[in-house]
C-alpha cells in the first residue's frame, strides 16, 4: 500500500500511574514502538480517531469494576488481557489477504 509500513512507528498511550480522583495528564505517557510484522491472514489498521468514553475512568481506577482494570504500564484502552472495548475510526494500511477490500 502507499505508506511504508516497515518504517512506521506505533504511538501508544499508556497508564503511568493509578489516578486518584479525576485522571490527570501525569497519569499517562506516550511511547513509540515499531509496528509489528503482520501475520498471515491478518491486517494492519491505523486508528485515526479514538473515543474517550466515561467508562474508561473505571478501567484505570484501583476499585472493582464491571470489567478488568488496565494495569500500570498497559496501553490505553487496550492491554493483552483486555479485549478491545473502544470505538475508533480506522484506515486499512496493509493486509496479507489478497482479497481484502482496500
Amino acid at each position: 500500500m502507499g505508506d511504508s509500513v516497515s518504517n512506521s512507528r506505533n504511538r501508544q498511550l499508556w497508564l503511568r500511574s493509578r489516578p486518584t480522583g479525576i485522571p490527570q495528564a501525569c497519569d499517562f505517557a506516550l511511547r513509540e514502538v515499531a509496528v509489528p510484522t503482520i501475520a498471515d491472514g491478518a491486517f494492519l489498521v491505523r486508528n485515526q480517531f479514538l473515543s474517550a468514553d466515561p467508562a474508561m475512568r473505571g478501567w484505570i481506577t484501583d476499585t472493582n469494576n464491571y470489567a478488568s482494570r488496565v494495569e500500570i504500564g498497559d496501553t490505553i484502552p487496550r492491554s493483552p488481557r483486555i479485549p478491545q472495548r473502544h470505538s475508533a475510526t480506522r484506515h486499512l494500511k496493509d493486509s496479507t489477504e489478497r482479497d481484502c477490500i482496500r
